[in-house]
């Protein structure tokens, strides 16, 4: 039973306009969630450190206990492949099935109730750095939408990737309050795996597969380059969804070194969107266009 309680009316949704209701309980069965209210989005502007802060994403992602690591669902992979032949383990970089994607871009998400000011303003900030930099745009679920982002601490760092149908988790558990961590767990949201996933990976990198955690092998699986698309972007070192040289070690030697020796150490520092982050999300959800057809074309070319 969906039952909400004070449900605002919301105005028309533009594009640099975030959806902030004021201060309402919403119930799914004995569960109770929230939104993000205006107050999270104006202490996102005044909360420097959440930009400041030096980045822990990939200590916290490569140490979690749920799946070895933050794709939701790698487990299940696991019982299909055969971890002697790590190779043969295929994803895809960016999903390119309509069916994976969110519809127009709008993601409805509902939030758990137990986080604190302070990690609102995280998620808030998070949210304004897609919404005025793409045309993704996180708004609170209405009774209409059947598929949504439940935003809440259940388990370390995760999330399935793209559109997966349903009430689909995305865990940001105590220690994963992080903007860094919370742009690269909702770029997996949006539809994108890993940078060192994709199918061309092995002409920049060198996967060091003596040096992994044996039950983590399929975090270093490629991409499929039938089923997905890089929306025509050179490989990207300085992507936030790259994981760094020590990623699932088990003995605390590299597993990931970069075949321009001077870019091992860029991978896995980033704090925020790479420019080529930017631009395979924008590809990937037409967002010139869509954003030209609302605001006129000089505007447009800001992208």
């Amino acid at each position: 039973m969906l039952v909400v309680y004070g449900y605002p009316s919301i105005a028309q949704h533009t594009f640099n306009h975030f959806l902030s209701p004021d201060d309402f309980t919403y119930k799914i069965d004995s569960e109770t969630f929230t939104f993000l209210t205006k107050l999270d989005f104006e202490n996102a502007r005044k909360y420097k450190e959440l930009i400041e802060v030096k980045s822990r994403r990939n200590s916290i992602l490569t140490q979690q206990r749920h799946y070895r690591g933050d794709i939701h669902g790698k487990a299940a992979w696991r019982k299909r492949g055969n971890l002697n032949h790590p190779t043969n383990t295929r994803r895809y970089n960016g999903v390119s099935s309509s069916v994976k994607k969110w519809n127009n871009g709008r993601i409805p998400y509902i939030l758990g109730s137990d986080y604190t000011p302070r990690e609102r303003a995280v998620l808030a900030r998070a949210f304004q750095e897609y919404q005025s930099r793409t045309c993704i745009r996180f708004v609170p679920k209405t009774e209409s939408d059947i598929d949504f982002l439940y935003i809440g601490k259940i388990d370390g760092c995760y999330s399935d990737v793209g559109r997966a149908g349903g009430r689909q988790e995305l865990s940001l558990d105590d220690g994963c309050l992080h903007l860094d961590t919370v742009i690269h767990e909702l770029m997996h949201s949006v539809g994108f795996y890993h940078e060192h996933e994709r199918w061309d990976r092995d002409n920049y990198l060198i996967i060091l597969w003596q040096n992994i955690d044996r039950e983590a092998v399929d975090q270093f699986g490629r991409v499929d380059l039938l089923e997905s698309s890089v929306y025509g972007q050179n490989y990207d070192y300085s992507s936030i969804m790259h994981y760094d040289s020590l990623a699932f070690s088990r003995n605390g030697r590299e597993t990931l070194v970069a075949r321009e020796p001077e870019m091992t150490k860029v991978m896995g520092s980033a704090t925020d969107f790479s420019q080529t982050d930017l631009a395979k999300i924008r590809g990937m959800y037409q967002c010139i266009v869509s954003f030209c057809k609302k605001f006129d074309i000089l505007k447009c070319r800001t992208f």
